[in-house]
Parts: structure tokens; C-alpha cells; sequence
């Protein structure tokens, strides 16, 4: 079932709802980068640990990222998102969906 969003004065979605999806786009190398150029001991776990926690908590939300976007997006633009960016969720496949999903999202609406 799709929900149609109608922009008004009372009512318009906001644009910032990207930024936490780049975010997890740009952890996911991050994270891999520390784990590859750091030897793996208690230091570099308190170097990542931060970031693995900011990724797991941008994955588990960011089914509820992706439905606020959508809002905005089908609000200002052509572009009606699939589905299948919910499946964001799931870590295996979300690293690639963030740069897919940021990707479409530019070519339709220009940010970012």
C-alpha cells in the first residue's frame, strides 16, 4: 500500500533525512579501513567501537529514515522510492543500498 504525501504550508516533509543514510555510507569503509590498517587488540576496539555502534544504530533505524525521505522525496519529485531500500536494515545488504539509494535519490532530487 503506498501512501501519497501532499506538500502544503502545514505540512511539508523535511529534506534532512539523508544525511543519517550518508552517514551509514560513509561507516561502512570507515569501519573497514580501521579494521584492515589496525591490528586487531583492545585499543583498536576502542577505536572503532564507536563507529560500529553509530552503524548498528543507523542500520536498526534506518527502515524509519528511509519512510521519512520518502515523504520528502515523493513530495518534491517524480521519484517514488522501492521498497527495497527498507531491506537497509539487513547488514549484508546494506552496504551497498545506502550509495544506491543516495545515488537515485540525486539524480531526482539534486541533494545531495
Amino acid at each position: 500500500m503506498s501512501e501519497t504525501i501532499v506538500s502544503t504550508p502545514e505540512h511539508t516533509p523535511t529534506d534532512k533525512w539523508w544525511i543519517p543514510i550518508g552517514v551509514l555510507a560513509a561507516l561502512v569503509p570507515m569501519i573497514a579501513l580501521i579494521a584492515i590498517a589496525l591490528p586487531p587488540d583492545v585499543y583498536t576496539s576502542l577505536i572503532a567501537a564507536p563507529f560500529v555502534l553509530l552503524g548498528g544504530v543507523l542500520t536498526l533505524l534506518s527502515p524509519l529514515i528511509i519512510y521519512f525521505d520518502k515523504q520528502y522525496v515523493t513530495a518534491v519529485s517524480d521519484w517514488n522510492p522501492s521498497g527495497w531500500y527498507y531491506w537497509m536494515i539487513i547488514p549484508v545488504i546494506g552496504f551497498v543500498l545506502p550509495y544506491l539509494y543516495l545515488y537515485e535519490r540525486h539524480k531526482y532530487v539534486g541533494t545531495p
